[in-house]
């Protein structure tokens, strides 16, 4: 479970995910607005087995569900797997006085061949971005914007800041996603040590 939320009270989130089945993992979100009361918190939820966790939910949370919960949760994990990109998705909930957005889906969904060739994909798309000489915090908020180009929130007035709260305290785990590709990549010469990168932004690099 990955949990991007704002800097707080370690004991809130852990009284939060104690509502759901299962143990969490936490990455924090930095920024000026820690005190609002009415930030949404997401949660991501990588489940074994999409009936069992869903029949645990619902044991402790029906209110997490629309009408689906009159059918079970057969049918809660099959609508999850076979319709739209396999997840199961519910805003707006009121959970230990805090408002949350979760998300849930089968591992079996979880292709890694395909999260391999997104972080690619993210990375060169982001080279388009940027100029030729960048930090490597520069690339990994371009890939994060990439996520939140079209969310409506961020279009309505959503801290501006949000990216760069969710990139700066979470560097370590960024690095360790995109730092073999970087090391792989001909486009870029990719300087670990300093946390810099000099882009190959010829026509040719380009169009590459």
């Amino acid at each position: 479970i990955s949990l991007h939320t704002i800097p707080g009270s370690m004991a809130t989130f852990r009284r939060i995910l104690a509502n759901f089945p299962y143990g969490s993992s936490v990455y924090h979100q930095s920024g000026t607005n820690s005190s609002r009361k009415n930030i949404i918190l997401d949660l991501v939820f990588s489940v074994d087995d999409p009936v069992t966790w869903h029949s645990k939910n619902l044991q402790k949370n029906r209110n997490h569900y629309s009408c689906l919960r009159l059918f079970g949760p057969n049918v809660i994990a099959k609508v999850q797997n076979n319709f739209g990109a396999g997840i199961y998705y519910n805003a707006m909930i009121k959970c230990d006085g805090k408002l949350i957005k979760f998300v849930s889906f089968s591992k079996n969904n979880l292709l890694q061949a395909a999260l391999d060739r997104n972080l690619k994909s993210a990375v060169t798309a982001a080279f388009l971005m940027l100029p030729e000489s960048c930090s490597e915090e520069d690339l990994f908020v371009q890939i994060a914007e990439l996520s939140y180009s079209c969310d409506f929130q961020m279009l309505m007035g959503e801290e501006k800041k949000k990216v760069v709260n969710i990139v700066k305290p979470n560097i370590p785990h960024f690095r360790e996603l995109y730092c073999s590709i970087l090391c792989k990549d001909p486009q870029v010469v990719y300087k670990g040590i300093q946390g810099r990168l000099e882009i190959d932004k010829s026509p040719e690099g380009q169009f590459t």
